[in-house]
């Protein structure tokens, strides 16, 4: 696909040679201030609440083709579905995960393990 990140998902990494950084010091505690005045109330409309999923289960005989529309025209809900768009889609989702993973990894929010035998 021509990306110059590479997801480290397929393979255990060995433990850094480095030790991490050592922690940022706390950030000073705000003064405290008043509480926010309470929101005011709102209407809720049950059939806007409803998922997808649960409009479709149930009205989808109504909605011939909705659900192949959502999926060709919506966003994916998985990394495998995004790999299965045209390519020039594909290869915006890769990088855009690909992103996602990279920083997670440099602000230490993510490490990857290997699955335990028999998983």
């Amino acid at each position: 696909m021509g990306q110059d990140l590479i997801l480290p998902i397929s393979a255990c990494l060995p433990p850094p040679q480095n030790p991490p950084p050592a922690p940022a010091p706390p950030a000073p505690t705000p003064p405290p201030h008043p509480p926010s005045p309470a929101p005011a109330p709102q209407h809720h409309d049950p059939l806007i609440e409803e998922s997808e999923d649960e409009l479709l289960l149930q009205h989808g005989d109504h909605l011939p083709g909705l659900a192949e529309a959502q999926e060709h025209f919506g966003e994916p809900r998985t990394f495998h579905e995004a790999m299965q768009r045209p390519e020039e889609e594909r290869d915006k989702w890769f990088k855009a995960a690909s992103e996602e993973i990279q920083s997670l990894i440099d602000n230490g929010t993510f490490e990857l393990v290997c699955l335990p035998p028999g998983s």
